[in-house]
């Protein structure tokens, strides 16, 4: 008896008026509405979480009358005129989970609470969110699911503020259809599920939207809101600009990949050596093939017969373009450390191939004359000439 008497005498110092439960779903929102008597009007409302009113924490309170005031994701909105003020709580979590109290300060008498038990529930029936892309001048119908428990309560379809702090409300149905303006609601309680209709689509209508559900009587009233959609309205005129510039960036990188190709090809195939091949006093040979190699073998000094011939090593770099003027060539040749010969050597194209040179060494001491036809590459050309022990110098 002693324990029931406190009980009343606590309920009575913090005026305890009722309580309800509210029931949210993890990512969705919901909005708790709080009444309080007109003489209550002016007094400061508060929302705080705790096991006991008294030692509760506050999650958030009023400011000014008729405006809102936010702190996280809580936000308060004192509405002076119907004698409510409205709590929303967005994305939530389990730890979310627990006892509230929609409180009205008195400095000269005890506090009055509304009791709020809030349940959090994760339900596979409904998406979290969902995206709709939809033409202007044109419908757009989104599919709401909700739970099984709530076939029974009234769907609700609202369009979240650019502030993000509050749902405007658009539609709802009491029964299983409804139209206000250009939106309409048609509810399959079969297959728990309300589609929402919305016709004659303009550029404001872009934005995120909620499905959701009211549950309760008006003074224990809370509305769950469950599933995100966002709505984007586009014109027709955008759809074509989008595809044309696909279009075209899929032509520029075609050419791309052409034109590189072509330029590997074309890079690969002028790549050559230098190709040199001896003859008996005229160039009989005809027109040789780009970048051929050969070896060069020098005849020998009538003087020097029997001298071993010495294989020398010498690299030319040739112009790559193909001018009618005659091109010149430095080649040192090296017979041994101690004793190095050199040559100059003068390349003149002939005018019958694009490519290629007659070459003519004169020897000292003899007339006699040795020719070689060169093939012009692109690159640097290689060749090995053997020439003799004895010293000379050649002029081509």
């Amino acid at each position: 008896m002693r324990i029931l008497l406190i009980v009343i005498l606590l309920s009575f110092m913090t005026g305890c008026l009722s309580s309800f439960k509210v029931t949210g779903y993890s990512g969705g929102t919901v909005i708790i509405y709080c009444d309080y008597s007109i003489e209550e009007r002016s007094s400061e409302k508060y929302f705080c979480m705790g096991e006991y009113s008294w030692s509760c924490e506050d999650k958030i309170k009023t400011g000014l009358k008729n405006s809102w005031q936010n702190s996280g994701r809580f936000s308060l909105y004192d509405n002076i005129g119907r004698n409510y003020f409205k709590v929303i709580i967005r994305q939530l979590t389990k730890q979310d989970e627990g006892t509230y109290w929609c409180g009205v300060d008195k400095p000269t008498a005890p506090d009055s609470y509304t009791k709020v038990e809030l349940d959090v529930k994760t339900d596979d029936c409904c998406e979290k969110s969902v995206t709709e892309t939809v033409y202007l001048g044109g419908e757009a119908t989104i599919s709401c699911n909700y739970p099984e428990d709530h076939e029974d309560s009234i769907k609700y379809f609202c369009k979240e503020s650019k502030d993000f702090k509050t749902c405007v409300y658009m539609i709802a149905a009491y029964q299983r259809t409804a139209k206000a303006g250009r939106f309409s609601v048609s509810d399959n309680r079969r297959v728990k599920s309300y589609s929402v209709t919305i016709s004659d689509l303009t550029e404001d209508d872009t934005g995120t939207y909620w499905c959701g559900v009211v549950t309760g009587r008006r003074e224990e009233s809370y509305i769950a809101l469950i599933t995100q959609v966002k709505l984007r309205v586009i014109s027709s005129s955008v759809v074509i600009m989008v595809s044309v510039s696909l279009v075209v960036l899929l032509l520029v990188i075609s050419l791309i990949i052409v034109y590189r190709w072509k330029y590997n090809k074309a890079t690969g195939s002028v790549s050559s050596t230098l190709r040199v091949s001896p003859d008996k006093g005229n160039n009989e040979g005809g027109c040789h093939g780009d970048g051929d190699y050969e070896e060069i073998k020098e005849r020998p000094l009538q003087s020097d017969s029997d001298a071993a011939p010495t294989t020398i090593y010498a690299t030319a770099n040739l112009p790559t373009s193909h001018s009618d003027s005659p091109h010149y060539a430095s080649i040192n040749f090296h017979k041994n450390p101690s004793g190095p010969n050199e040559a100059r050597v003068t390349i003149t194209k002939e005018g019958s191939c694009r490519n290629e040179a007659t070459v003519a060494i004169d020897k000292e001491g003899t007339s006699s004359c040795d020719y070689a036809t060169v093939n012009f590459g692109q690159s640097p050309a290689y060749s090995t000439v053997n020439h003799p022990h004895s010293s000379s110098e050649a002029r081509i």
